[in-house]
């Protein structure tokens, strides 16, 4: 994949996760967490996009709801609270 595909291809998964963080009204982190629709979309999202790692999706090398914040924050989606 060229660099520019790949930039593509990162807009293209801001935009989406954009999409998914406004409809459900997300303001902070704190309004993330297992249990939530947003979250259940945004989980469902990241792996059907192969971008969580397996291990991350089973809990077992890390935590998915970390994760995905962590990923909102590094796209710009949602501004650091901690």
């Amino acid at each position: 994949m060229s660099i520019y595909g790949y930039i593509e291809r990162l807009k293209n998964q801001r935009c989406e996760a954009t999409q998914i963080v406004e409809s459900y009204g997300v303001k902070s982190s704190d309004d993330i967490y297992p249990g939530e629709p947003v979250y259940d979309d945004l989980y469902d999202y990241f792996v059907e996009q192969g971008e969580m790692p397996y291990g991350i999706q089973k809990a077992r090398t890390g935590d998915p709801c970390e994760w995905i914040i962590l990923q909102l924050e590094e796209m710009g989606v949602l501004k650091e609270d901690r």
